[in-house]
C-alpha cells in the first residue's frame, strides 16, 4: 500500500523521461512558504513607502492608498524579481524557481501574463482558488502557471542537499556497524 502511495507521488511529482529530467517539481507546502515570506517583503515595501507619502497621496484615503500600494508593488517586485532571477526572495529561501515548459528562459510576456494578469485572477476576490488549484493539479500548476505554461520546480542544488544515501536494508546497517 505506502509503496504505491510512494509511486503515485512521484508520477505526480515528476516529469515523464522524455522531459524535464533534472527538476522535480515544487510541493505545495514550498510554494506557500515562498508565497507567506513574498507577502511579508511586498506589505514591508508599502508600509515604507506608506510611511515616507505621509499616508495620503493625491487626497486618497489611507486604506484605499495601501490596497492600490500593495498592488502595485506586488506586481512590480513579483514581475521584476521573476523575469531578473526566476525565483522571488521568498522562493530563493525556499530553494524553488519559475520556469518554462519548452525550457525557454523566461520572457517579458510570460512574466507579466503569469504575474499580473495571472495572479490576479488566481487572487480573484481574496479567494486565492487559483493558488488552490495548484493543491489538486497533477503537476502543482496555479491558474497563474497555466495561463503561460510555467512550472514551479525545486532548484538543482537544493535537490542535491535534500538527498542522504542510507543503507537499502537493516541487515546492510546491522552490519555496517559492526
Amino acid at each position: 500500500m505506502i509503496k504505491r502511495e510512494i509511486k503515485e507521488q512521484e508520477k505526480m511529482t515528476h516529469f515523464n523521461e522524455g522531459e524535464w529530467k533534472n527538476y522535480r517539481l515544487a510541493r505545495m507546502g514550498d510554494r506557500l512558504m515562498a508565497y507567506v515570506l513574498d507577502i511579508i517583503v511586498v506589505n514591508g515595501i508599502s508600509v515604507i513607502l506608506g510611511a515616507i507619502s505621509g499616508g495620503m497621496v493625491w487626497q486618497i484615503p489611507f486604506f484605499a492608498m495601501r490596497l492600490m500600494t500593495i498592488g502595485v508593488v506586488g506586481a512590480v517586485y513579483f514581475s521584476l524579481f521573476t523575469k531578473l532571477w526566476g525565483q522571488t526572495l521568498g522562493k530563493m529561501v525556499v530553494g524553488i524557481r519559475v520556469i518554462q515548459k519548452n525550457g525557454d528562459l523566461l520572457d517579458w510576456k510570460t512574466v507579466l501574463l503569469r504575474e499580473v494578469a495571472g495572479r490576479t485572477v488566481s487572487q480573484l476576490f481574496g479567494v486565492h482558488l487559483g493558488y488552490l488549484w495548484a493543491a489538486i493539479s497533477k503537476k502543482n500548476q496555479g491558474w497563474h502557471d497555466l495561463l503561460v505554461d510555467t512550472y514551479v520546480v525545486v532548484e538543482p542544488e537544493m535537490e542535491k542537499r535534500w538527498i542522504i544515501q542510507v543503507p537499502s536494508s537493516a541487515e546492510d546497517s546491522l552490519q555496517s556497524d559492526n
